[in-house]
């Protein structure tokens, strides 16, 4: 998949949200620590429409080798799911 077709290259994915996650220096670093211990021999997993599922930190780590494409499975429709695990929150 070329990485330039992906729209989360601009998308907010691990800041905000409804916990508010700020980019402090802190989780700015965690974040990258992430990023880099990403192992590229995985592929992205990925909807038809263009939706990541599973992957981000892996595209973030091609992204900064300058690698131009990045495996991925893309799949038709969501599956359904094994079951449900309630939240405390």
């Amino acid at each position: 998949m070329p990485l330039e077709d992906l729209n989360i290259l601009d998308d907010i994915v691990w800041f905000g949200g409804p916990k508010d996650v700020r980019p402090t220096v802190r989780k700015v670093a965690e974040r990258a620590r992430d990023i880099f211990a990403a192992d590229l021999n995985y592929p992205i997993i990925m909807t038809a429409k263009g939706e990541v599922l599973d992957g981000a930190h892996r595209i973030a780590r091609a992204y900064l080798q300058g690698k131009q494409t990045i495996p991925a499975v893309v799949i038709d429709e969501w599956p359904e799911p094994d079951g449900f695990v309630e939240s405390s929150n």
